[in-house]
C-alpha cells in the first residue's frame, strides 16, 4: 500500500509540474524612468551602460556625493529592477554615494541571451565595481539580490565593510523550499492537512528519484522570460562557498508575514555568517515597501555603524534540567538550557534557543531554530519521527542517529569525532548550506541524501 500511495504522489507532483510550466504569466509593461526625486539629487548621473560580462544595455542609476562612501543596491526578482529601492535612495545619498542599476533582463536593462544566476549576475556587478567604485563599500540586496550580494561580498572581502540581506528568496535548497510550502499549505488546512502526509512522503522520495541537476534543467528549460530563468537558476543556487568567504558584519531583515521566503532563511543566515543581527519588521516579502521608515532607518543606522536587530542568544552551558513531552497533541514549546530533552508522540513541537546536551525524539514531529546542542557521544537521536531545524549547531561523537526518520536541516553546523549522521534505520536528510566538520575535515552538505544502514555521513 505504502508504495502504490508513493506512486500516486509521484504522479501528482509530476502533474503539478506540467501546471506550472503551462501557466501563463503577467504580461510585460515599460519600466518608468527615475523618479524626479532620485534625478534631483546632488550628482545624480543614470543612463545605460556595458560591461566585459554583460556587452547588452543595462541601466545604471548612481546619485550622492562623488566622495561618499558607495553603497550598492541590488534588487531581486522584480520587473520594476532598481524601483524597488526608490524610497531608500535619498535617504542613503544624503552621505553616500548610492548606486543602483537594473540587472540584465529586469527594468529597463536588456535581456541576456544566456541564462544567468546569482553567479553571473554577481559577475556584472563585479564589473560595475571596478569602473564605479573605490575604496571600501556597502551592500545591501532584497530578496534574490541577497544571493548576489553574498556572492560579491565573498569576492571582496576586504572591501565590503557591512551587509544587509533582506528576505532572501529561495537560500534554501530548492527541495526544502518546497518541502516548507507543503508544509505551510497543509498547515492552512488544520487537521484535514493531514491527509496530504502521503503528498509530502512522496515529494521525498522523488528526490531520491529525479537528481537535482535534471529537476533544474527542467525548471530552467520551461521558463519564459528573465524572472523566469531567474527564479530556476535561484533554486538551484548554492550559497555555501560564499557565506564561507563573507567577513562582513551582517543584518538580516524579514518581513514577519513574509509568505514568498520562509523565516527559515533569516536563522540560516545568522547561523552561518559572522556577526549578525536579526531584525523582524511588519509586512512581507518587501520591507522596503511594506515598512518603509522602519526599514530606511534600520539600513540607514546599521550601515553608520550603530548596533541595530537582536543577536543570536549565546551558546551557553546546559544546565542538568530535563526537557519532557510524552502525548501532547497539541502545539508545545520549550526553549532554554537542558541535560536532556526527550520527545515522545508530540504531534507540534518547537524548539527554540534551545541548548542541551543530548535530544531524544521518538513518533514526534519537532521543528527547532537556533539549537545548538553540545554532548558527549550522541548528540541527538531520532526514531520514527520527522525534525525540521533552522540555524545551530549539533557536537558530539555522532551528531545524529536516525532510524525511520526524515530530517531537515538548514544552517547546521555538525561537529562529530566519528559520524556526522548514522543511520541505523531508513532515513531521509535533507540539507541547506549545511556544514560537517569531522577529523579536522571540513565539507559543505546543500541536497538529499537516502540513507540505510549501516550510511553515515
Amino acid at each position: 500500500m505504502g508504495s502504490r500511495r508513493r506512486s500516486r504522489a509521484r504522479r501528482a507532483l509530476l502533474v503539478c509540474f506540467a501546471w506550472l510550466a503551462c501557466a501563463s504569466t503577467e504580461p510585460p509593461r515599460p519600466t518608468p524612468p527615475d523618479a524626479a526625486e532620485i534625478q534631483a539629487l546632488p550628482g545624480y548621473r543614470g543612463g545605460f551602460a556595458s560591461t566585459a560580462s554583460f556587452p547588452g544595455r543595462a541601466w545604471v542609476t548612481e546619485a550622492g556625493p562623488e566622495d561618499g562612501r558607495a553603497v550598492l543596491l541590488i534588487h531581486g526578482i522584480s520587473r520594476d529592477g532598481a524601483h524597488d529601492w526608490d524610497g531608500l535612495v535619498p535617504v542613503l545619498a544624503a552621505s553616500r554615494r548610492v548606486l543602483t542599476f537594473d540587472l540584465p533582463g529586469f527594468g529597463r536593462s536588456e535581456r541576456s541571451p544566456a541564462v544567468l544566476g546569482p553567479r553571473e549576475f554577481a559577475d556584472f556587478v563585479d564589473d560595475l565595481i571596478a569602473a564605479r567604485v573605490s575604496g571600501e563599500f556597502d551592500v545591501v540586496g532584497h530578496s534574490m539580490g541577497v544571493s548576489v550580494a553574498l556572492e560579491v561580498a565573498a569576492r571582496h572581502p576586504d572591501r565590503v565593510g557591512r551587509l544587509v540581506l533582506a528576505d532572501a528568496a529561495a537560500i534554501l535548497h530548492g527541495h526544502a523550499v518546497s518541502i516548507g510550502g507543503m508544509r505551510s499549505g497543509q498547515a492552512r488546512l488544520g487537521a484535514l492537512g493531514r491527509l496530504f502526509d502521503p503528498l509530502r512522503q512522496g515529494a521525498y522520495d522523488l528526490m531520491g528519484w529525479v537528481p537535482d541537476y535534471l529537476v533544474h534543467r527542467f525548471a530552467i528549460a520551461i521558463q519564459d522570460g528573465s524572472a523566469g530563468e531567474a527564479a530556476a537558476r535561484l533554486m538551484a543556487h548554492d550559497s555555501g562557498a560564499a557565506l564561507d568567504g563573507v567577513r562582513a558584519p551582517s543584518l538580516i531583515v524579514w518581513g514577519e508575514d513574509d509568505r514568498v521566503a520562509s523565516r527559515r532563511g533569516a536563522w540560516t543566515l545568522a547561523a552561518r555568517l559572522p556577526d549578525t543581527r536579526l531584525a523582524f519588521v511588519p509586512g512581507g516579502h518587501t520591507p522596503m515597501q511594506d515598512a518603509p521608515e522602519i526599514f530606511q532607518g534600520l539600513v540607514a543606522d546599521w550601515l553608520a555603524g550603530q548596533d541595530v536587530g537582536v543577536a543570536l542568544a549565546p551558546a551557553v552551558v546546559p544546565s542538568e534540567r530535563v526537557g519532557v513531552c510524552r502525548g501532547v497533541r497539541t502545539r508545545y514549546e520549550l526553549s532554554g538550557a537542558y541535560g536532556r530533552i526527550e520527545i515522545e508522540r508530540c504531534r507540534d513541537v518547537v524548539l527554540s534557543g534551545v541548548r542541551a546536551r543530548e535530544i531524544e525524539i521518538v513518533d514526534s514531529e519537532v521543528v527547532a531554530n537556533d539549537l545548538r546542542v553540545a554532548g558527549d557521544q550522541v548528540g541527538m537521536m531520532l526514531w520514527g519521527s520527522r525534525l525540521e531545524v533552522s540555524g545551530g549547531s549539533v557536537s558530539a561523537d555522532v551528531g545524529l542517529r536516525l532510524s525511520k526518520s526524515e530530517v531537515d536541516l538548514a544552517g547546521v553546523t555538525i561537529r562529530a569525532r566519528q559520524a556526522s549522521v548514522e543511520a541505523i534505520g531508513d532515513a531521509k536528510v535533507l540539507c541547506s548550506l549545511c556544514r560537517l566538520e569531522r577529523s579536522g575535515l571540513e565539507r559543505r552538505l546543500h541536497g538529499f541524501r537516502s540513507l540505510k544502514p549501516p550510511d553515515r555521513l
